[in-house]
């Protein structure tokens, strides 16, 4: 579960088992947009950050650089 910070909130995010980092890079940029915070999230064990001005792109170069 990846907590998202507020003053007295955290809100949990897990991405779905099956899915694709592309699709899971995507569904987060968008919901940190949306929330205008952080949401930091694990994806295969590995944890990423995405921001409101985050782009997915910059997601998968992030994972790709820590897997390989």
């Amino acid at each position: 579960m990846a907590p998202v910070y507020w003053k007295s909130l955290v809100i949990s995010v897990e991405p779905s088992k099956a899915s694709a980092i592309q699709n899971v890079c995507d569904d987060m940029v968008r919901l940190a947009q949306f929330l205008g915070h952080e949401v930091k999230f694990t994806f295969n064990g590995f944890r990423l950050t995405a921001g409101p001005d985050s782009k997915p792109e910059d997601l998968l170069q992030a994972y790709a650089a820590e897997k390989f």
